[in-house]
């Protein structure tokens, strides 16, 4: 398993086994923090009743560690995995309140036999799990997983999932034996029993103690929020080797890049162009390169032919863990990063999520608005409206209005790739209408959206944590190490998240992106700030053309991506639905 990740951890590796033999604990290192032999894993506390493997970052290490010394712990290296240990034997699972940062972990405790699982409350950091046979295993990825536990039932709910998001939703994989630990959620393996996922944190959590009316956001620079922002940059640029920014043309990375260049003078700076987009809006270069003049930073442009492109997507369909209809951008951009000789990167992701940038944040309420009005509710009837969807949505047109009313189902139609009375088309109808059941798509996003009571946080709910934690930062994560390349996400931050929630119960708006900007709003080129938001968008999925031709391309390139990864795995698409439906 640890030979199969080799790319997330190229500068060692390292393997512990118990003294009874029931326990083996592997890690692969890509070094970024002490970079010194002691900083290698597995490592174990000072008592040696501890063990860890540990995948990610602690931004408040040192803010940690000084607390730390200052009861008389005596540390041995200048790692954040150590502090990870000192905390755990001191405080046990209520050290999870005290983290900041992205992570997923293994602990486990020699003399009670026992290990403890658990995930950041973002999901930023992957963590899957299985229990066959006896043996339960866990790994950062799925395909090592894979390699190991031999012919694996293919999952109809992670299939359907797929088709109706362009990402396999967690906790569900390609895979009915193998299963994500939640976000924010441990998981504990006692006398061979695995607990189920206890939660310890929640966005939904957090956001639904703003009241209602707290979605209001106010667009334009704010000390405090300036000052919220700044920090959760420097504690994201803590690294033994240099940090660069993915730098685009939008208002997220330009931020971060303002932000980073203040607090340091050598920060880098890269930029991907494809020469399709020359002389379009869609060309991110000339913004980005008038950005990293102005702010002086070490800036650099890669651009991607057609031919550059052609071999990289087939490295791409071939390295990804589970399928995706995203995540082709973040694999260019590392692999330029990784060409330069860079490991660390810090990337705009989230911002849309926390700053309400996207369109979803408008349309997805007035949809809700519009389709649970009393003239639409009461010619479609209210028992219709639930049989519908009780039904799984036999009928096309009845059932856009059934599920424009709702807040979960308004966001599957603005984000669905697929609909669900779409699913028989591409593979079995019974298979589908399994599928469905076992996933309660419904039911799952309802739950992410109680107790919020502001609608645009509502959004914000279910933008962060289904299609950010599932597509983007899954993405991010293995397309990012496929190239030994660590993707930083600064407004991806639990600790911000709440000091912005703290903010709004106080008075002040929710923040937007102008917010960001904060004291660099006026410093950057008015470029910036005229410039339509189009993403970071890429030639092959028709960017310029309509909205139904980029529909129509992504449902292409689902149905490729699917074949291509259950192929892979050596389950021909046709053969595997129908084992689901059996």
């Amino acid at each position: 398993m640890t030979a199969a990740m080799e790319r997330r951890g190229p500068d060692g590796q390292g393997l512990w086994q118990s003294t009874t033999g029931n326990a083996i604990l592997g890690h692969r290192r890509l070094a970024i923090i002490d970079l010194t032999e002691s900083g290698r894993q597995p490592m174990s506390s000072a008592s040696g009743r501890f063990i860890i493997t540990f995948n990610g970052e602690i931004y408040n290490y040192q803010t940690l560690r000084a607390r730390l010394e200052q009861e008389g712990v005596v540390f041995r290296s200048t790692s954040d995995t150590e502090v990870l240990l000192a905390l755990y034997e001191r405080y046990g699972t209520a050290m999870f309140e005290q983290l900041r940062g992205m992570y997923a972990f293994a602990i486990y405790d020699t003399h009670s036999n026992s290990l403890l699982l658990v995930r950041d409350p973002y999901g930023i950091k992957p963590l899957y799990v299985s229990s066959v046979n006896g043996i339960v295993r866990f790994c950062s990825q799925v395909r090592p997983l894979r390699r190991v536990l031999g012919k694996l039932t293919v999952s109809v709910a992670g299939v359907v999932g797929f088709l109706l998001y362009g990402s396999v939703p967690e906790p569900y994989t390609m895979f009915e034996e193998i299963r994500s630990v939640p976000a924010g959620h441990y998981m504990v393996l006692r006398e061979g029993q695995l607990s189920a996922p206890v939660l310890y944190c929640s966005v939904s959590k957090v956001l639904a103690s703003v009241h209602e009316g707290a979605g209001r956001v106010v667009n334009q620079p704010c000390d405090r929020y300036t000052e919220v922002f700044r920090e959760t940059i420097e504690c994201h640029m803590v690294a033994d080797v240099d940090t660069h920014v993915f730098l685009s043309a939008g208002k997220d990375s330009t931020a971060i890049a303002a932000l980073a260049s203040k607090m340091r003078r050598d920060v880098k700076s890269l930029t991907v162009g494809f020469p399709e987009f020359v002389g379009t809006p869609m060309d991110e270069r000339p913004v980005s390169s008038e950005v990293a003049k102005r702010l002086c930073l070490d800036h650099r442009e890669v651009t991607l032919s057609l031919h550059d492109r052609k071999t990289l997507v087939g490295e791409f369909l071939r390295a990804m863990d589970q399928p995706t209809i995203d995540g082709l951008n973040t694999f260019y951009v590392s692999h330029a990063l990784h060409q330069s000789g860079g490991k660390v990167a810090l990337s705009g992701l989230g911002g849309d999520e926390l700053l309400m940038g996207y369109s979803t944040f408008r349309s997805i309420p007035a949809l809700v608005r519009f389709c649970g009005s009393h003239l639409v509710r009461r010619w479609l009837g209210g028992d219709r409206v639930r049989r519908l969807l009780t039904k799984q949505l036999s009928s096309k047109a009845a059932s856009v209005f059934a599920l424009g009313g709702t807040m979960s189902g308004a966001y599957l139609l603005k984000r669905g790739v697929f609909m669900p009375w779409e699913l028989s088309h591409v593979m079995r109808a019974d298979a589908a209408a399994l599928g469905l059941e076992r996933l309660g798509w419904f039911e799952s996003l309802e739950r992410l959206t109680s107790g919020i009571g502001d609608k645009r946080l509502q959004v914000a709910a279910l933008e962060s944590q289904m299609y950010m934690r599932n597509q983007l930062l899954r993405d991010a994560d293995w397309a990012g190490m496929h190239w030994s390349v660590e993707v930083r996400t600064p407004l991806v931050d639990f600790q911000l998240l709440k000091k912005i929630t703290e903010g709004r119960t106080k008075g002040l708006g929710w923040p937007g992106k102008n917010a960001l900007l904060g004291g660099a709003f006026n410093t950057l080129p008015r470029s910036v700030h005229v410039r339509r938001k189009t993403g970071f968008s890429i030639p092959e999925f028709d960017p310029c053309g309509s909205a139904e031709g980029r529909r129509t391309g992504y449902r292409e390139w689902s149905l490729r991506v699917l074949r291509h990864y259950l192929q892979s795995e050596g389950v021909p698409n046709c053969e595997a639905l129908r084992a689901c439906a059996s």
